[in-house]
């Protein structure tokens, strides 16, 4: 990490939103359910938020963890615990006690704030440490809770108590931890400038307008949505619809309902409404584009999409990176699958050999990015920090890809997925791209197993088309038209869903289990 700089307002997380408060205070910034909250309503509610989290004790430093569903509280408790100087720490509601557990020790939680739902489930012994303070959002909260209540109690105001602490650029906001997708969860050190220099680059490399309306329907507390295009929204002035959850059918009925010009999806989320039976004839005429992100998009789905004149911008991003550093052009075709488009004005993209360094467009290496929204470091892994930035500033996340002949980002995988069968590389990105296309397959992953023959063997992961009836042969059969033979799947395993990250990311490493 860099030394601290001296504060200034401007970087502080937050800050954007609060000063489009003061210029338009009466337009709708955020709807939730039959709820809807003008800046200036919003602003207040963060400004009440950070006072009574001062008075539960919280102040500079002091780290607070959200762990629930989605809801506007989110976003109002991370802009909160910066105007104290604090850290937020965001936590997928739905994890499972151990795993919020370690979160929360890792992290060095103070504070948790959580639903009454959450709490019940966090009532198992050791899941919350004893020395960590409990608030929940809802009336009547569980023992050893005390309300977080959004009503202010003017009785208890200070004088100078709703001054923002002072935050420079360098000064820690968010520990966001990584989605596990191949070993334990990283806490990813996010400072107020990393998150400032985000949202400039997506605003540069998006077109949003002050007048959009953005649907949000993914989980909150991941990084691409708390510091992505609802941000950028705010920053333009224009209104969030979030959901609490996602449903093809409530999708549909949001967008027509609401007027929606722009929203986030992950692939998979894509896939579904491309699916519906009303998504033919659902009114999609507001949506101007979808922003895609947390996995490569299928050219395929992006195509259904483009066919009905509603762009695909597929992005690339990371934690590490908080959220996007490219993005698809919506002039731009559907383009080849894992196509993220142009880095974004304040970020640099390139593609390096194993000896790091550059090679030419069209060759695949890993992707590495340089921009001021890269991280500080990883929480309590000095030597992992370390190793993910080289002499030159440049981050190494182990992303695999190429540069097309335009200067667009491709991403093929990772790394570390790669598998060796025999002495030959197979991207298995590759082979699941073919298995799309299969008419018995609905969805498909594609692993090394070892092998004390070949070291590795291609190994089919599959979640059968409705009433199809997949086997090796069949599989085999069909890849051979479009798969040189050392490609080919030698062994498949049938099952009813592929484990997935609350963003759709494949959990590679649960698959291998």
């Amino acid at each position: 990490m860099t030394g601290p700089t001296r504060p200034r307002p401007m970087f502080r997380l937050g800050h954007l939103l609060e000063r489009r408060a003061q210029l338009h205070p009466d337009r709708t910034a955020l709807v939730f359910g039959d709820r809807a909250w003008t800046y200036g309503q919003l602003r207040d509610w963060i400004v009440t938020t950070a006072r009574q989290l001062r008075r539960h004790g919280a102040g500079p430093d002091s780290v607070v963890a959200y762990v629930g569903a989605s809801r506007p509280e989110v976003f109002v408790l991370m802009y909160a615990t910066a105007r104290i100087g604090g850290v937020f720490v965001p936590v997928n509601g739905a994890a499972t006690p151990p795993e919020i557990a370690y979160l929360l020790t890792d992290s060095g939680a103070a504070f948790l704030v959580t639903d009454a739902a959450c709490a019940a489930v966090l009532a198992e012994d050791g899941t919350v440490p004893p020395d960590v303070t409990r608030l929940c959002l809802d009336e009547e909260p569980p023992d050893g809770y005390s309300v977080l209540s959004r009503t202010p109690d003017t009785a208890a105001e200070e004088p100078g108590d709703d001054t923002p602490a002072p935050v420079g650029e360098d000064d820690l906001a968010l520990i966001a931890y990584t989605s596990g997708t191949s070993g334990r969860p990283k806490g990813v050190l996010l400072t107020h400038g990393n998150v400032f220099w985000s949202c400039v680059n997506g605003l540069l490399g998006l077109d949003l307008a002050r007048d959009d309306v953005t649907l949000i329907t993914t989980p909150v507390f991941h990084i691409a949505v708390l510091s992505g295009v609802g941000s950028y929204t705010w920053a333009k002035g224009g209104t969030v619809i979030l959901e609490p959850a996602f449903s093809v059918d409530g999708f549909l009925t949001t967008v027509r309902r609401h007027r929606v010009s722009v929203t986030f999806a992950v692939p998979a989320m894509l896939a579904l409404i491309a699916r519906h039976p009303g998504f033919a004839a659902a009114d999609l005429s507001s949506l101007r584009w979808i922003l895609s992100g947390g996995a490569a998009a299928p050219a395929p789905v992006a195509g259904v999409f483009h066919r009905r004149g509603i762009p695909v911008l597929s992005s690339y991003g990371l934690t590490e990176t908080a959220a996007g550093v490219t993005y698809r052009d919506p002039r731009d075709g559907p383009g080849c699958s894992g196509e993220a488009g142009l880095a974004a004005p304040l970020a640099e993209v390139r593609i390096v050999d194993p000896d790091n360094r550059p090679v030419p467009h069209g060759t695949t290496g890993e992707i590495v990015v340089r921009s001021p929204s890269v991280a500080a470091g990883y929480l309590g892994l000095p030597e992992d920090s370390a190793a993910a930035r080289d002499a030159g500033g440049w981050f190494h996340g182990g992303d695999r890809g190429y540069l097309d002949p335009e200067g667009r980002l491709v991403v093929v995988g990772r790394i570390k997925d790669t598998i060796i069968t025999g002495g030959e590389n197979v991207d298995p990105t590759e082979v699941e791209e073919a298995l799309a296309a299969c008419p018995c397959v609905d969805e498909a992953a594609v692993v090394g197993t070892p092998d004390p023959v070949w070291g590795e063997v291609v190994t089919a992961i599959v979640v059968p088309a409705e009433g199809a009836d997949c086997s090796l042969e069949g599989i085999q059969k069909f890849l051979s038209a479009s798969l040189t033979r050392h490609k080919i799947p030698r062994r498949l395993e049938v099952r009813d869903r592929l484990p997935r990250t609350a963003t759709g990311k494949l959990q590679r490493s649960l698959l291998r289990g």
